[in-house]
């Protein structure tokens, strides 16, 4: 704290802070009638009278968001721009580096992504570009003044400041788009003279302009239509505190929430209900179109121990920019009711395809004890199936098949007081650490869980063996309980180019996709890096995958899905 009160009293900082604060982004909805305040993040700035200098601040604290694509409108259109990151992390320290220079068109679009900094929170100095010249873009806290002599090939710097401090100027060649965040130390009388060749700036390193975080919809927040009785209730389990209940009296009854859809896309699509005894089953359909299966939204009392919320997979639908209808149509009931509670509605980006299901008790093949197939409403297809075991060494087998790739393998069990603990072994390799599905009876009657076990290549017919390893001290039981096997393909890049370079040669670099859905399988979508360079500046790569030749030594090139962070690829590169 004492040192970001030391940075915002500094008198380059105030001079921007006595302006008035002017909004960016304070939330889904913020500028409309449906702001969502639990979203996030907040974005404001500050800039001077002639729209020369700003200083823009993000904060994600307070919402769940952390990443936003800022309209810096209250720029000019027609100047161009320098921006570096002033960040200051919860350590003390600042993330410094510089941006890139953009038109202030450009920065109509300038993403933000809070979950580079520990504090989640973001800071950054705008400057005008002056020319042509070698440029000061920004001076810290530490410098209370500085001369510039700036030519296209260098800049001279003689600063005052706090008397031996390591102070930090950024400068940039704004015609270049190149910049340096330079460290220089202060003599014992607060002095210093510093040269910087253009030879030394560096381009902006590359930042994702896309973003693939999940967007929740609060149910309260969005727009409804429909003939039943509609109860807004708080409650402190609930995401932010309220869920709606629609008290449907009918089959086909229905209610129908208008959900914006902030930009064209792919999206998984997940529900987030309120389930207990008394409600009913709908089906859900968008903008007409059934998505994924029925959903019995009945509970037996005790599960959760009251909290009743689970998360239901929908399915991936191809969305459009802009409004469309999630409408909750009742199919009939199980519980006292037709009721559905809806807490909230999750959009999220993915490049990942839908997921192969395995009911077990249609996948079971054999044992060496006893099982039995259980009748519950709350399961899938309202059976689970269960293992009856009596000893460590007691193990069930089910069947899947799959096409050739990689998976993530996933089970729902259902957890109980009763239940033992278990190794899973596909095709005889072991896969996972040890499950325990025992559950506290303080924790409610029983729970159903989604165990994710690991990822393994798969190539046609695979034995999933779950094998009982032991018990928990508290349990009487070595029973296992297991609804579904889910198996997740997992999106992978294969990256393919030259290993080699000669100085000066310039060279592309091609993108394979595996187990991607196709929307998200294009170049557009991609973000190119180098790394691990012997020396800054050896390569440089645009965002099309063409690496350019600088200087002798080795690099990394990497190429990340912006969509899918996990789906990444390298190839080393020695330029000679």
């Amino acid at each position: 704290m004492a040192a970001f009160n030391r940075w915002r009293k500094h008198p380059r900082v105030t001079r921007l802070t006595e302006q008035p604060f002017r909004p960016v982004y304070l939330g889904s909805g913020w500028d409309g009638t449906t702001w969502n305040s639990s979203t996030g993040p907040f974005v404001w700035m500050w800039a001077d009278g002639e729209r020369r200098e700003a200083l823009l601040v993000a904060t994600g604290k307070g919402g769940y968001a952390a990443t936003v694509v800022a309209d810096l409108r209250w720029l000019d259109s027609a100047k161009s721009y320098s921006v570096a990151d002033i960040s200051l992390d919860d350590n003390g320290s600042h993330s410094y580096a510089y941006r890139g220079t953009f038109t202030g068109d450009e920065l109509m679009e300038f993403p933000i992504d809070l979950r580079t900094n520990t504090s989640r929170g973001k800071a950054f100095w705008i400057r005008e570009a002056d020319g042509k010249n070698l440029q000061v873009l920004y001076a810290d806290e530490n410098l209370s003044a500085y001369q510039q002599n700036g030519s296209a090939q260098r800049i001279d710097l003689r600063l005052t400041g706090d008397p031996g401090a390591e102070a930090v100027v950024v400068v940039v060649d704004p015609r270049a788009n190149r910049g340096l965040a330079k460290p220089i130390e202060l003599s014992a009388t607060g002095k210093a003279t510093a040269t910087i060749r253009a030879s030394e700036l560096l381009p902006p390193a590359p930042v994702s302009k896309v973003f693939a975080e999940p967007i929740y919809h609060e149910a309260e927040f969005l727009p409804r239509t429909t003939v039943a009785t509609v109860t807004e209730i708080s409650e402190p389990n609930a995401s932010n505190g309220v869920w709606i209940l629609a008290n449907l009296a009918a089959v086909g009854q229905a209610i129908e929430y208008a959900v914006d859809v902030p930009a064209d896309g792919l999206y998984q699509i997940d529900v987030r209900y309120k389930e207990n005894e008394s409600r009913g089953r709908s089906q859900l359909s968008v903008d007409g179109s059934p998505l994924g299966p029925e959903t019995d939204h009945f509970q037996p009392r005790g599960m959760y121990k009251g909290i009743e919320f689970r998360e239901r997979r929908q399915g991936n639908l191809q969305l459009t920019k802009g409004e469309h209808t999630f409408r909750f149509t009742s199919t009939g009931r199980t519980g006292a009711n037709y009721a559905v509670g809806v807490d909230y509605i999750k959009l999220t980006p993915t490049a990942t395809p839908e997921r192969l299901v395995f009911e077990a008790e249609t996948s079971y093949s054999a044992t060496n004890a006893t099982v039995v197939t259980t009748s519950d409403p709350a399961a899938s297809k309202n059976q689970w199936h269960g293992l009856k075991a009596t000893a460590v060494g007691d193990w069930v087998e089910y069947a899947v098949t799959a096409p050739a790739g990689r998976y993530r393998v996933t089970s729902v069990v259902k957890a109980h007081a009763e239940r033992g603990q278990a190794q899973l072994l596909v095709n005889g390799k072991q896969l996972s650490p040890v499950v325990d599905e025992y559950l506290a009876p303080a924790d409610g009657s029983y729970q159903y869980r989604e165990v994710v076990h690991g990822e393994l290549d798969l190539n046609g017919d695979a034995v999933l063996r779950y094998v009982v390893t032991g018990r928990n001290a508290a349990s009487a039981s070595y029973g296992l309980a297991t609804d579904q096997i889910l198996l997740t393909p997992v999106p992978r890049l294969a990256l393919a180019g030259k290993g080699t370079l000669p100085v000066g040669e310039q060279a592309a670099y091609t993108v394979g996709y595996l187990q991607f859905e196709p929307y998200y399988a294009q170049n557009r979508y991609l973000l190119w890096t180098v790394e691990q360079e012997s020396t800054p500046g050896v390569l440089t790569i645009d965002q099309n995958g063409v690496a350019h030749a600088v200087a002798r030594g080795t690099a990394v090139v990497r190429v990340t899905s912006q969509i899918d962070a996990t789906a990444t690829a390298t190839v080393a590169v020695a330029v000679r």
